[in-house]
């Protein structure tokens, strides 16, 4: 049975020579700090355990304590499966250079290190003499070994590193003759088991440390990812610039399409200025006519205002002179009536009448003074008196009526002469009225037919209110142009939908191509996938079955290759082995019959496979090459497409809104047109009334006139009448007085004739007087002679009357009436003259108010034009616009239509510039954000390119937008589709490093969970302890507790989806956020130094009726006594051991260090579980009279003064050896 069977220690920390003989259990007794652990440490050292781990860190190196001259050796004596002793001699590389290792095929031997003695010094070999010693003894003796993991791969017949190795020839040759263990078995991982058991504190960490520590040994590492954080920022970062562009190509098609419509604005702009070229001469010309006309007008409207004013003031002045002379006249008349009435008043006519009968009155008193005096006569002759007397009266009567009569002659000759007068002059009042009606109606009449000329034409002019010829003439030009762009409309839709056509056709030709690559690239992957497999078949993993199979047992392919579990090839936990016969379990199979599956074939036909599968993906790559080149030769192809779409649609568009334009300008003519119309009726409507007015006020005036006229007529016809009644009244009143006056007379005469004749008769019957008859008369001659006094006072008034009656009254009044008749009239018809020139100076001056209106309007719509077109001008000016020499098209337009284009195009260009900018301004700051390196320094050398002068006053030079917009298309048409495969390469490479970090993880899980299945298989029960009635170990894994693990198991889904659909494009933005949470997590959280961080140990105990979860050495002492609690982990550490040793026949030593603190009986429980598991003890227990050394069959106590190792004997118990006497005598007796 192979096993250690002592170490021996020359010139080490110890003095001399040491022998540790190790058969059987051994115990090392002595105090603190005398040396028992340092001796325990080289247990380790011999199963293979690194030195410098063996040795705290307060010490110094393994080398410089173990080691300290080159004759210091240690010397493990140990028995091989054959039962041939060995050694594995350690001895110092010198120089600090660490342990160097070497093989003797011989048991120890002291002679064979001693070169020379002299009495108590003995001098050693040096190391370098030794293998020359051996070799002359005949003793094969391994080359020098250097490695720690050669000799661990020879000590423990770890087939694993001896394949791993470059001398793993030498290796194998080595562990066939030096390996502890058979060979068919291993021990690998032992010595970190040993270690594990040596342990003193945390010993549930060092169990974890070392079950991680045979996980990384057998090919399991925490995997490192080569992400750099950066790297991968920067591809996301590019990504989303990327997805973001092309999800915003829709918004670069409207940037495109937005740039294209502005390079032909500035192109229909070049055309427009080049179309002003003689605009502003004509438009100078033009503003000189209308300024020209205006000033005529003025000078018109100034010259015709000049001729009214004069013309009405020479009327008004005629008729303030026919006014004054009328009112002097009325004046005149107006006194002489007063003077007439005053006359009247005094009755004037009546003295005149009286001073006409003064002599009558004067013969009458004469009469009545005679007789008078014929009363008073007493004697007289009575005959005489009365012949005389009647003679008298007869001839004084007679004389009377005669003069009244001629008086009546005259009178009615001078009322026949006045009478004609008056005829005559009525007769010439009413001619002379008459003629001034007849002229006034005449020119009433021409007048009214004048404005009702005008009535008619300007109510014509309403009903039938239309366009003029000329504005008919431009509604038509711009119909015909409406039209026309019409049809360049209809033809640019026509070759837009072509463009679409063919760019759908490129578009379904690319999707194609696209849908070619996908299944090209899954080709691919499933050949890279054979490939791969092919070649894992090639080159397994080291531990791995199918390596083992390879190497040990080459037919394998005929045998048990051909019945065996293809993944149980991958394993590398099975410790397989090398085994006799046939049979597979006890049991025969013909296997001739069966197929050599895939997995299980010979090197050469791998290699053919792996060729062929080569070939295939080599044939896959070209095929995608050539597809790729392909779609980028058609992705060419479809940016021509594109562009000519975009061309086609800014041919369009512009065509549209030149017909739009031109529908808008068709409205805006014909609502001006209309307006022009309208105004036109509205100012003919306005005439109309005007005129109709005029025709009122016309006729009422006439009406006025004429009434005035016959007012005027019948006052003149009535002063004259009145004038003429007068003097014919005065004339008729004469007469009538004359008649009665003659008919007085004669009444008179006849009634003195009879009064005569009866004082004749009455004389001649009586003489006698009368005295009432002489009072009478002397009344009466007292009357008369008053009358006469009264009329002859009134002598000179009547001699004035009759001179103002001669004069003022008969003669000055009918002139005074006929010239106010005349003035009145005049009046009358220098009003209507006054009102006719009014009417014809304001028909005149609105005419030419109106051509002053019109020339103005003109000349203001012209000085409008004029300074509009100098700002257009000084604004195009402004702009670098590209030649045009087809400037015809755009002057055909008016100049109107193309200012107003004008201004509409650059506020086009001013806002697609602005959007443009904006735009663009996004995109550079997009790129400035996320872009890559190459792709910001392409950008930034661009952006310097597009920098233009520094004209500004601070001068910082400004940034052309419209020159990086041709750059911004060649990037996201050229550009950045080559770059979105590289970033597509690149995701893909960083999506399967993580995918190869997460596989690995979860390959370690899955490992933790196949070593926790095993170490649970492997708990037996063969240490019983007191109150546990059950016990578990789990090697649990901690991957999925791990802080990034949720992250990056959701990316590893995004990264499956993506995969599922052939790499297709970019991933999407939830493929980014996960790929950059989980580098984050992962690097803040990032796996570093042991695979012991993945995983946790518990041990799982039923002690009484309570489970127990033990996970940290706090926990184990907690949940029983410190001994209790050591049983338990020895438990497990004897399950381990088990489940390391496998097969092995091999004893194997624990040093354990803490049997001091456990109970006799307990101590007898861990020996006896040793014991039935092939375990040897070497402890330190530090009592050397306890009991507990009676279970150790070699006893050691160190001199802690002389540093001495010594044998020691335990007391011997008089009532244990009786007891132990009696048992065997009761044995032999049985």
């Amino acid at each position: 049975m192979s096993t250690l069977k002592r170490i021996i220690l020359i010139a080490t920390h110890l003095p001399g020579e040491v022998e540790l003989k190790l058969d059987g259990h051994t115990n090392i007794c002595g105090t603190n700090a005398s040396g028992k652990t340092t001796l325990q440490r080289l247990v380790p050292v011999f199963y293979g355990e690194y030195p410098s781990r063996v040795v705290p860190a307060t010490r110094d190196s393994f080398e410089r304590w173990y080691l300290p001259t080159d004759a210091s050796y240690i010397i493990y004596e140990y028995e091989r499966p054959d039962g041939a002793l060995a050694q594995a001699v350690l001895s110092s590389a010198g120089d600090g250079k660490g342990v160097q290792y070497r093989f003797v095929d011989k048991g120890f031997d002291m002679a064979d290190y001693i070169k020379s003695r002299q009495d108590d010094k003995v001098v050693c070999h040096t190391s370098g003499e030794m293998r020359k010693v051996f070799r002359d003894q005949g003793v094969a003796i391994s080359n020098q070994i250097s490695s720690v993991k050669d000799y661990r791969a020879i000590i423990q017949n770890d087939r694993g590193l001896m394949n791993a190795a470059s001398n793993s020839r030498e290796l194998r040759d080595c562990a066939a003759r030096f390996a502890l263990c058979e060979a068919n078995a291993s021990l690998r991982h032992m010595e970190k088991l040993v270690r594990a058991v040596h342990s003193k504190e945390g010993k549930m960490e060092t169990i974890r440390q070392m079950v991680a520590a045979i996980l990384e040994e057998d090919g399991v590492e925490t995997p490192q990812t080569r992400l750099n954080a950066n790297r991968v920022d920067e591809w996301i970062r590019e990504s989303q610039l990327v997805q973001h562009f092309e999800q915003t190509r829709p918004q670069f098609a409207k940037l495109e399409q937005r740039y294209d419509a502005f390079l032909m604005c500035e192109q229909e702009l070049a055309g427009l200025k080049a179309g002003f070229g003689s605009d502003k001469i004509l438009l100078e010309e033009a503003i000189e006519r209308h300024q020209r006309e205006r000033r005529e007008c003025l000078a018109q409207l100034e010259e015709a205002i000049r001729e009214f004013e004069a013309q009405s003031s020479e009327l008004k002045d005629r008729r303030a002179d026919a006014r004054s002379d009328a009112n002097s006249y009325e004046q005149r008349l107006e006194q002489i009536e007063n003077e007439h009435q005053h006359w009247l008043e005094l009755d004037i006519e009546s003295a005149a009448r009286d001073l006409e009968r003064l002599g009558q009155w004067r013969a009458d008193l004469q009469d009545l003074r005679e007789r008078h005096t014929l009363l008073t006569e007493k004697h007289s002759d009575i005959e005489a008196t009365y012949t005389q007397h009647r003679g008298q009266i007869e001839v004084r009567n007679n004389a009377a009526i005669e003069s009244l009569r001629e008086r009546q002659d005259q009178a009615r000759s001078q009322q026949a002469d006045l009478q004609r007068q008056q005829q005559n002059e009525i007769r010439a009042l009413e001619d002379g009225f008459r003629s001034q009606s007849q002229a006034a109606e005449q020119r009433h009449q021409a007048e009214l037919k004048t404005l009702e000329l005008e009535q008619q034409r300007l109510q014509l002019v309403c009903d039938s209110a239309s366009y003029s010829s000329d504005e008919r003439r431009q509604l038509d030009v711009l119909e015909a142009r409406i039209d026309e762009a019409y049809q360049q409309q209809q033809s640019a839709e026509q070759a837009l939908e072509q463009q679409r056509d063919g760019e759908q056709r490129q578009r379904q030709i690319r999707q194609d191509l696209q849908a070619q690559l996908s299944q090209q690239r899954q080709r691919m992957a499933q050949c890279q996938a054979d490939y791969d497999a092919i070649d894992a078949l090639r080159f397994p993993k080291d531990h791995s079955l199918l390596k083992f199979l390879r190497q040990e047992k080459p037919e394998w392919i005929d045998t048990i290759g051909k019945v065996i579990r293809p993944e149980l090839l991958k394993r590398g936990d099975l410790k397989p082995a090398i085994g006799s016969g046939d049979s597979l379990f006890g049991v025969a199979l013909e296997l001739g019959n069966l197929d050599t599956p895939e997995y299980a074939q010979n090197e050469q036909q791998l290699e053919q496979r792996a060729e062929q599968a080569r070939q295939a993906l080599e044939q896959c790559r070209n095929e995608q090459a050539q597809l790729e080149a392909r779609i980028e030769a058609q992705q060419a192809e479809l940016q021509s497409a594109n562009e000519a779409v975009i061309r086609a649609q800014t041919q369009y568009q512009s065509a549209k809104s030149q017909h739009a334009r031109l529908l808008d300008e068709k409205k805006q003519l014909s609502q001006t047109l209309r307006s022009a119309v309208a105004e036109r009726k509205q100012q003919s409507e306005k005439q109309l009334k005007s005129v109709q007015a005029e025709l009122k006020k016309l006729v009422s005036e006439y009406q006025g006139f004429v009434e005035d006229l016959k007012a005027q007529q019948m006052e003149a016809r009535m002063d004259k009448e009145a004038f003429w009644q007068e003097r014919l009244g005065g004339i008729d009143e004469q007469l009538t007085q004359l008649s009665g006056e003659l008919a007085n007379r004669r009444a008179q005469k006849n009634e003195e004739l009879a009064e005569c004749e009866r004082w004749y008769q009455a004389e001649l019957k009586e003489r006698g007087v009368d005295d009432s008859q002489i009072l009478a008369l002397k009344e009466q001659i007292h009357a008369i002679d008053q009358k006469i006094g009264r009329t002859e006072s009134m002598r000179d008034k009547v001699a004035d009357y009759q001179i103002w009656f001669k004069g003022p009254f008969s003669l000055e009044q009918p002139q005074l009436q006929d010239k106010l008749s005349v003035a009145q009239r005049e009046i009358l018809e220098l009003d209507q003259v006054l009102a006719k020139l009014q009417r014809e100076h304001k028909t005149l001056n609105d005419e030419l108010k109106t051509s002053q209106k019109a020339a103005e309007q003109a000349l203001t719509h012209a000085n409008e034009q004029l300074e509009q077109l100098k700002q257009l001008l000084a604004a195009l000016n402004k702009l670098s616009l590209p030649a045009q020499v087809k400037a015809e098209e755009y002057a055909a337009a008016p100049l109107d239509e193309r200012l107003r284009e004008t201004q509409e195009k650059l506020q086009a260009r001013d806002q697609h510039l602005s959007v443009i900018k904006q735009q663009v301004e996004h995109f550079d700051s997009l790129i400035g954000q996320k872009a890559g390196p190459e792709l910001a320094a392409n950008w930034e050398q661009w952006r310097s390119d597009c920098l233009s002068s520094t004209d500004n006053d601070l001068g910082v030079a400004k940034l052309d937008h419209m020159k990086l917009v041709p750059h911004l298309q060649y990037m996201m048409n050229h550009l950045l589709p080559s770059r979105m495969e590289v970033l597509r390469t690149t995701g893909q490479t960083f999506g399967k490093e993580l995918e190869t970090y997460y596989h690995v993880l979860a390959d370690i899980d899955k490992r933790i969970g196949t070593q926790s299945a095993r170490i649970t298989r492997e708990v037996g029960e063969e240490l019983f302890l007191d109150g546990v009635s059950g016990s578990e170990v789990k090697i649990r894994s901690r991957i999925s507790e791990l802080e990034f693990w949720d992250e990056l198991t959701a990316f590893i889904q995004s990264h499956e989806q993506w995969q599922k659909q052939g790499f297709a494009g970019l991933p999407g933005e939830e493929y980014a956020q996960r790929l950059r949470r989980a580098l984050e997590v992962i690097g803040r959280a990032a796996l570093s130094g042991s695979i012991a961080k993945l995983l946790e140990i518990e041990l799982r105990l039923r002690e009484g009726n309570s489970d127990l979860v033990i996970r940290t050495d706090r926990q184990l002492n907690e949940s029983s006594s410190h001994g209790m609690a050591y049983l338990i982990l020895c438990k497990f550490l004897l399950a381990f051991t088990r489940l390391l040793r496998g097969n092995a026949g091999t004893v194997i030593h624990w040093p354990i260090d803490e049997l001091g603190t456990l109970h006799h009986g307990n101590v007898k429980k861990i020996f006896d579980a040793c014991e039935n598991n092939r375990i040897a003890v070497l402890g330190a227990f530090p009592n050397p009279e306890s009991e507990v050394l009676t279970l150790f069959q070699n006893r050691y106590i160190i001199n802690k003064t002389t540093r001495q190792l010594q044998v020691v004997q335990p007391k011997v118990s008089p009532i244990a050896e009786r007891l132990k006497a009696r048992a065997m005598q009761e044995e032999l007796t049985a």
